[in-house]
């Protein structure tokens, strides 16, 4: 006996077309909108970044944060010297030579 498809059938399987077309729209949507919300948020750390930038803050940092390196270097350079001029200011012991 062959199996035809009823009109009952063919309605579930429209139905079911319909809800999956919904769901696609639906998830579309959804995709638009975090792609919308990501755009808008990097829009607006651009913003902050190009104002901090444009107050000097930006610039301010980054030449603090050089004149501390700087800084932390020429300490290590003396803090080197220091030592190798206290390590030569000391009087040297050599052992004499024993015949």
């Amino acid at each position: 006996m062959p199996h035809t498809v009823t009109a009952k059938e063919h309605k579930t399987l429209t139905q079911k077309a319909d809800d999956s077309r919904q769901l696609s729209r639906q998830i579309e949507q959804e995709q638009l909108d975090k792609a919308r919300q990501a755009a808008n948020d990097t829009s607006q750390r651009e913003q902050e970044v190009l104002k901090r930038q444009a107050d000097g803050d930006w610039e301010v940092e980054q030449r603090d944060k050089a004149q501390k390196q700087f800084n932390e270097r020429e300490s290590r350079e003396e803090k080197y010297l220091r030592e190798a001029k206290e390590a030569a200011a000391k009087a040297r012991k050599i052992p004499k030579p024993t015949k």
